[in-house]
């Protein structure tokens, strides 16, 4: 209630600004009235066992846990996350193992933005935490919001995480959404690429990455073209070597050498046309890559296309 008279207040501290005294006084004589008609949209406040969790107060904690009333897998109003999750959260590994030995399910999802506890530890490096909620096992492919606890760690850089998941199953080729509404998907090798993880990267393709079915994010890059749009030359490499195809296009059908010559990488460029790339390609606006170049003001990238094309004519 205190939010809703916090409101009234504030109105009628606006109409004494404004000037209407009148008004302000006749919205305070019927404030009461209006404050029931609000009451019904009053958030309902957490369980005894979230908001011990949330407080990272242990002795709550094992009182709400010792209630037969409790729920011990129990989403939170406000939060729609378990006490796991915030114990994952917090790091309070006292607090997660408690719960896992009083039944706490690792598997449960938050009720708004699909979370786990295992994305919790990985997100906020509760690596320690990570170790214990793997052993159990958790669902470890589980989607949730940030997408999965493999893209999480990718994200991140965090090549420990990443060798943890893929030794206990996760998959190489996991993808997922990095926020709560799903607006931005991707998989984990573009944000291993992105990153420019090259132990990350080398990881997922020697743990299977499936290069002839791989996921894009939603312009339809994938991690080839997202390693050519920031420059990462070793990156680059070692997908191709992987088996990435070089000329796979996204959405406007450009294709991981226009965006490089785009940006002036002229070794990524380069590597590109050794693997094959089709120089001649042209994206939905008719422009190649030698174009493209000359667009970005990439006089040097270029002149090494124009080049290549004038060596292999003659």
């Amino acid at each position: 209630m205190k939010y809703i008279k916090n409101i009234k207040l504030l109105i009628i501290t606006g109409l004494v600004l404004r000037g209407d005294l009148i008004f302000a006084d006749r919205y305070a004589e019927e404030g009461a009235a209006m404050m029931d008609a609000f009451k019904s949209f009053e958030i309902e406040s957490d369980s005894k066992l979230i908001k011990a969790a949330e407080e990272g107060n242990l002795k709550d904690l094992e009182s709400a846990l010792n209630d037969p009333a409790t729920n011990i897998n129990e989403t939170g109003k406000k939060s729609h996350i378990t006490a796991l999750m915030y114990a994952a959260r917090n790091g309070r590994i006292d607090m997660v193992r408690l719960l896992l030995a009083r039944g706490a399910n690792p598997h449960v999802r938050a009720a708004w933005g699909d979370n786990t506890a295992l994305r919790e530890a990985v997100r906020n490096d509760h690596k320690e935490i990570v170790k214990l909620l793997v052993s159990k096992p958790t669902d470890i492919n589980s989607k949730n919001s940030m997408g999965y606890a493999l893209i999480e760690a990718a994200k991140k850089g965090d090549k420990g995480t990443v060798e943890l998941l893929l030794a206990n199953g996760a998959d190489p080729n996991s993808a997922g959404s990095l926020d709560y509404n799903d607006s931005f998907p991707t998989t984990v090798l573009i944000e291993a690429s992105r990153k420019g993880s090259k132990d990350i990267v080398k990881l997922l393709i020697d743990n299977g990455m499936d290069f002839k079915n791989e996921k894009t994010n939603p312009s339809g890059s994938t991690a080839l073209s997202v390693a050519a749009s920031e420059g990462h030359v070793e990156i680059a490499k070692l997908l191709l070597a992987g088996g990435a195809l070089v000329d796979s296009r996204n959405v406007w059908r450009q294709t991981a050498l226009m965006i490089a010559a785009h940006k002036g990488y002229t070794a990524i460029v380069k590597d590109l046309i050794v693997a094959g790339a089709d120089i001649n390609d042209k994206d939905d606006g008719g422009i190649t890559a030698f174009e493209w170049a000359n667009k970005g003001g990439h006089t040097k990238t270029a002149k090494f296309i124009d080049d290549f094309i004038k060596k292999r004519k003659n």
